[in-house]
């Protein structure tokens, strides 16, 4: 075990983050043998002596918000939001929310002013063919001046042929594939997801905060009851579940098409 108050409760425990219940009661147990108070030797000198008990104090935190599923829930939710906060350390293939840069996507023309340039375009080629229909007829049927001695020829006037337009409407581009399609979650959930995490932000910070300036268990074990309502809160609040939250922030690290997305996703 290590004196860094930076470990998380599965590095505390020496467990993998999908760790059974049954591997968090053997690592517990195994633990508690080292340095529970009770355990350890009649001469150990009072300085080891304080050390191991700030040492279990730590693996009493740790297992019992680990053995808890609802804490443990809340608390992988907070690892969560822990690593896309840091810079130093990006999780794989996707860089922390706040930055990722916008996407350089070109805007495209109102849908009303679209089908008025068609309108305007379609109106002039219709207008030109019936002009050039009608101009020979015309041509036709202007009179030539007669000799005076031959009557006046008959005024013919020949109607202009119907013009018809060979110009076809263009083609609409079919709409662009969505990037979720192939995956489990929709684009609505992830924006959602986008939305919590925005939200979570400042709450965990705050708590974070707090939790590095005490090593007082019940302290500590109160700050991340508190943390556990505000985000359940805020999760039940944007309708998503523990469970799609929790399957969202896995994608976002995995799945390129859900990472697309979320950097769309992100002001």
């Amino acid at each position: 075990m290590t004196d860094n108050l930076r470990l998380n409760h599965y590095q505390v425990l020496g467990i993998p983050t999908q760790a059974e219940p049954a591997e968090i009661e053997a690592a517990y147990q195994k633990w508690v043998q080292r340095f529970h108070p009770d355990h350890l030797p009649a001469d150990t000198s009072p300085s080891l002596r304080e050390r191991a008990q700030a040492e279990f104090a730590r693996i009493e935190m740790a297992y019992q918000t680990l053995s808890h599923h609802l804490r443990r829930k809340a608390y992988d939710i907070s690892l969560s939001l822990e690593s896309s906060e840091s810079s130093e350390i990006p999780p794989p293939a996707l860089p922390p929310l706040r930055d990722v840069p916008p996407l350089s996507i070109p805007e495209a023309p109102p849908k009303q002013d679209w089908l008025f340039a068609v309108v305007v375009i379609l109106a002039a080629l219709m207008g030109l063919g019936l002009l050039l229909a009608v101009v020979p007829s015309l041509l036709r049927a202007t009179p030539t001046p007669a000799l005076m001695e031959d009557p006046a020829p008959p005024i013919t006037w020949d109607p202009p042929e119907p013009a018809i337009s060979q110009v076809s409407p263009p083609e609409i581009p079919p709409p662009p594939p969505d990037p979720l399609s192939s995956t489990v979650v929709s684009r609505e959930q992830v924006q959602k997801w986008v939305e919590t995490v925005a939200e979570l932000r400042p709450i965990y910070s705050r708590i974070a905060a707090q939790l590095d300036q005490t090593t007082d268990p019940d302290q500590r074990q109160r700050l991340q009851a508190e943390f556990e309502a505000a985000a359940s809160a805020v999760i039940s609040q944007k309708g998503l579940t523990p469970e799609q939250y929790r399957l969202i922030s896995q994608l976002a690290r995995e799945n390129p098409q859900v990472q697309a997305t979320i950097r769309s996703l992100t002001p």
